[in-house]
Formats: structure tokens, sequence, C-alpha cells
């Protein structure tokens, strides 16, 4: 994947990339989680702003029943850290009705109880939060463990994207290398050395292959061939690679011939390509007339079933 999405790094470099996705992705979705439910944690203590509901019920609501809800609010705030730190630990596993009466006691005990509201009603409401509270405490780690194995596979995903959107236009430049080799082939005189030049000029996906075996050419001792060897077992592309062993071949033998094979090989690869492009239509028009059939065969039954259920209802 790395070779046809033309990224020069290596699998060990991928590798590390990917473990960086994994931990990155589990740091961020802890973040966002504690955050989240910190956010969450101060909406159940706060709980609901009574007051301004009160201050916007009606012209029957006065400031005084107002104020008086405010303070309550508040106070509901400061006894439910009372509560959450000196009992509910212990009480966590009672039955809702013991833990409320438990709640209820505290309260009167320490004089904790509300203007205008029954103590129980504020233990109750008291129960619920804790509930609320400490079911958010528990945070399920699973979903993150999760998303961060997910995100190792983020840059294969992102490597077969490239590669899939690189196709086409790497498809194109070796048809237009193809042809180049085949144009300056045939100027005479003329050297593999030379070809190799105008094809680096003319090539963006394959230059750093090309420009290896040119740099080669310089430092081989034995021989031009063997600078066409190590390249090639790097290139995926399997048209690039028949392009370097035939301009390999031609380095050691007759170019003329070569270039003449190559030719003809690139007409038999276009008939090929109409042919498979004409089975690819033939295939596209029997589905068409398939669901022509299935459309037209619906359409009977939709419009004959009532017919047919008239038929067997009609009596003389």
């Amino acid at each position: 994947m790395i070779a046809k999405s033309i990224i020069n790094i290596s699998v060990e470099d991928l590798w590390n990339i990917k473990i960086l996705f994994v931990i990155g992705a589990f740091l961020i979705a802890a973040m966002i989680t504690q955050s989240n439910t910190h956010y969450k944690l101060i909406e159940v203590i706060n709980g609901t702003d009574n007051s301004a509901a009160l201050l916007f019920a009606g012209d029957n609501v006065t400031e005084e029943a107002a104020r008086i809800s405010q303070e309550n609010q508040e106070k509901e705030k400061m006894i439910f850290k009372k509560v959450q730190e000196k009992y509910y630990y212990d009480g966590m596993n009672d039955d809702e009705n013991v833990a409320v009466g438990k709640i209820a006691q505290y309260m009167e005990v320490n004089k904790l109880s509300l203007k205008d509201v029954p103590t129980e009603d504020t233990a109750r409401s008291i129960y619920s939060k804790l509930q609320k509270y400490y079911a958010l405490q528990n945070t399920d780690y699973s979903a993150l463990i999760l998303l961060a194995a997910l995100a190792f596979f983020i840059p294969d995903v992102y490597l077969m994207f490239k590669a899939y959107m690189l196709k086409f236009f790497i498809y194109n430049e070796y048809l237009k290398l193809e042809v180049t080799t085949i144009m300056v082939g045939k100027l005479e005189p003329i050297k593999v050395e030379e070809i190799l030049n105008v094809l680096s000029d003319n090539s963006k996906y394959f230059k750093k292959y090309i420009d290896e075996i040119r740099f080669n050419y310089f430092n081989v001792k034995d021989g031009n061939a063997r600078a066409f060897d190590a390249v090639i077992e790097k290139v995926s592309h399997k048209e690039l690679r028949y392009l370097l062993k035939a301009l390999q071949q031609a380095s050691e033998s007759d170019l003329k011939m070569t270039i003449e094979n190559l030719e003809n090989q690139r007409k038999s690869n276009k008939e090929f390509r109409n042919i498979m492009e004409q089975n690819k239509l033939k295939k596209k028009e029997l589905v068409g007339i398939l669901v022509l059939l299935i459309m037209l065969f619906m359409i009977c039954l939709y419009v004959f079933m009532p017919l047919s259920s008239l038929i067997n209802e009609f009596k003389i």
C-alpha cells in the first residue's frame, strides 16, 4: 500500500504512525469523556433552576416565593454535598426507601431541612441526584479502547484511499511513458541512458524509480543492466516493471528489437482493453435488461392482482 500510494516512508515509520494514532485517539477520547462527565456532574449537583421558572410563571408568583425557591436550591446543593461526603458511599446498596429514610434522618439530626418543603421530598430528590452522580462516576472505558483500536487502521484507510485516487493518474502516466519510450527509441542513434533522461523529465509518480536507475548507471561497474536490478524489485506497478525490464534488456542487447516488442505489446494491450470494455458494456446491458424485466413483472403484479381478486369475487 505504501508503494501504491507513492509515499516516501518505511514500513517501520508506518507502524510508528499507527501506534501514535492509537495513543492520540485514546487520550483525546478520554479527555472528552472526562470533560463531558465533569460537566454532567455539575449539572446533577446544581439541579434545575426553579427560581427562574417561578419568575416567569405568571403574576401570581411573588418575589418572596422566587427568593425562597432560590435559597432552597442553594441549600439543597449544600445538603447534597454533605450527604454525599458523610453517608452515601456506605448506603449505595440500600433499597430506595431505606436510603431515603437514612438521608431524611441525617437531615433532621443536623437540622438541614428546606423552608416549606417536606424533609422526605428533599431526601428523595437528593437520593435521585446521588444515583445519577455515582452512575456518571463509573466511566466505561471499553468504548474508548474500541475507538483506539479503530484508530490503528486510519493510516491504512488513508493509504488505500490515496492509492485508489492515484490509480487512474498513475496508469495514465505509464501510458505516456510507454509512448515516449517508443517514440524516443525510434530516433537513431539513441541510447538507453538518454531514453531514461527523457522519461525522468516526463514523469511525476515514477520519477524516483527512474532517477535511481539513472544514478546507478554511474555507480554500477559490472554493466548497465545491473543498474535496473534493485529498482525493479521495489516497483509494484506491473506495467512499469515490464517497461523497465524491456529497457534493461535493451541496455545489453538490441534496442531496436526491444522498441518493436514494446510497440507490439502496446497494440496487443490496446486490443485487450477494447475487448474488456466491450465485455463490461455487455454485462451492463444484461443487468439493465434484468432490472427492466423485474420492474415490468412488479408492474404486472400491481395491475393484475386487484383485477384477479375482482374476478374471483364476481358471481352471476
